[in-house]
């Protein structure tokens, strides 16, 4: 986990953010033997059957006719994901560089982004700090094959229904300045676009 504690201004209250990088899975929380496993997008082609085409043959040997039908397909490509082992890639997702020659490249990601929100001051959201609010972000973004976030970042709140108001931005905020730390899972020799969702939590100590 992610540990940041930074004092705020007029009230004195600890800010709290605590984050960890994880694997955007099909079924969280449901995966007994803790694999874990990347979401990867990569190009394929769909085949859509559109028709059946006639085909007909003489044989002037036997002076018969021959008929039969073959199907006829569209084909289009298109993006489409599964879910890869983390253990079945030649190297993950990487947060910071210095992880690279690492050989739990994972867990070094994750101790790198902890030690990023620590060394950077974010601040806590006026109004939820107004009201007392606290909550979590999950941050999910699509990291491509040049290792640069793909279209735009997606946060849902743990608590939808009573959300800490200003802190779903501030969470996109945080994960959106570290775009450049970034490096692309490789698969096969090839670098691959994932899926990454970063959770942050906002706590306020000394309430």
């Amino acid at each position: 986990m992610l540990l940041i504690n930074n004092y705020l201004k007029p009230f004195g209250y600890m800010l709290l953010i605590m984050a960890a990088m994880f694997f955007t899975t099909s079924a969280q929380g449901q995966n007994k033997d803790k694999t874990k496993y990347i979401k990867v997008t990569e190009e394929g082609t769909s085949y859509e059957l559109v028709g059946m085409e006639s085909n007909v043959v003489y044989n002037p040997y036997t002076y018969t006719w021959f008929a039969w039908e073959e199907p006829v397909y569209k084909t289009s490509k298109e993006e489409m994901t599964k879910m890869v082992p983390v253990s079945a890639f030649d190297r993950p997702p990487v947060f910071n560089g210095t992880c690279l020659t690492m050989e739990d490249q994972f867990e070094c990601s994750n101790r790198k982004l902890r030690e990023y929100v620590n060394n950077h001051y974010f601040d806590y959201p006026d109004k939820a700090q107004n009201r007392k609010q606290e909550g979590v972000e999950y941050v999910t973004f699509t990291l491509n094959e040049n290792g640069k976030f793909d279209g735009n970042l997606r946060v849902v709140s743990k608590d939808a229904a009573n959300p800490c108001m200003g802190c779903a931005d501030a969470a996109a905020d945080i994960v959106a300045s570290m775009e450049d730390m970034w490096f692309p899972a490789i698969k096969d020799g090839e670098t691959v676009k994932t899926e990454l969702t970063i959770p942050v939590r906002f706590e306020l100590l000394n309430r």
